[in-house]
């Protein structure tokens, strides 16, 4: 018989029902729980590995609004929403944490998601749908539904713009809450790419990128007076040249 951690037993003897995967249908079972979130009558594990991946949000012709949700709920509340018709989202980020063992002095890390807004979704509506405080996922409220008008009327919540909604999702794809890829991945230009000083002493020089030095300095080799001279500038001192 194959070992049951001890949380899980405890929620097992508590007849709480486990969910595997993280927060998408159809993912597969995780034997070891490296992560685990408890939340009120589910249970969440979380594999090394196993990690939410991001989806091409389709943002036309529904109504967004937004909601706030308990603490450490994101995921699960986008999840059961999902899993209800809607559209939850709930736009991640990644970050490396490192940490020591207390056996080797090498240090150790592992890649973990966090919501890019804490106790906040998204839920996308087509016409005749709705949603609603719902403390069995861990909704709290919708934003902007007890508003009301003068003569007590309810005005409705207040709705995202589908502008946004895609903004925050192509910055979600293209990684800019990614802390865990490095600057050099994450950087617009490359060694050896031709480009054009924008700003500075040397506006106008073209030059190439001799390397990238860290996140806000680039080493450029310029011609001056027939020499090639090395420089340090700001990344968005520069532009890349058209080919």
């Amino acid at each position: 018989m194959a070992k049951v951690p001890r949380l899980a037993r405890l929620c097992q003897a508590r007849r709480r029902p486990v969910l595997t995967g993280f927060c998408r249908p159809g993912d597969g079972v995780l034997t070891y729980p490296w992560r685990i979130y408890t939340l009120p009558k589910l249970l969440i594990r979380l594999g090394e590995g196993d990690l939410w991946e991001p989806i091409k949000l389709v943002v036309e012709g529904k109504r967004w609004v937004a909601l706030r949700v308990q603490s450490q709920h994101e995921f699960a509340a986008a999840q059961a929403l999902t899993e209800r018709g809607l559209t939850g989202y709930c736009p991640v980020g990644v970050k490396a944490v490192m940490w020591e063992s207390h056996h080797k002095r090498a240090p150790r890390g592992s890649i973990k998601q966090f919501p890019v807004f804490s106790r906040y979704i998204f839920c996308g509506l087509r016409p005749g749908e709705t949603v609603g405080r719902d403390n069995r996922i861990g909704i709290e409220a919708v934003l902007g539904a007890d508003r009301r008008d003068q003569n007590g009327y309810s005005l409705g919540p207040l709705y995202v713009p589908p502008a946004a909604i895609k903004a925050i999702n192509d910055n979600e794809l293209a990684g800019v809450w990614d802390s865990a890829k490095s600057w050099k991945t994450k950087s617009r230009f490359a060694v050896g790419q031709a480009i054009r000083i924008l700003e500075g002493p040397f506006t106008g020089f073209a030059g190439v990128v001799g390397a990238l030095e860290s996140e806000i300095r680039i080493r450029i080799l310029i011609d001056i007076f027939g020499r090639q001279t090395t420089i340090r500038i700001d990344p968005c001192q520069i532009a890349a040249e058209a080919a």
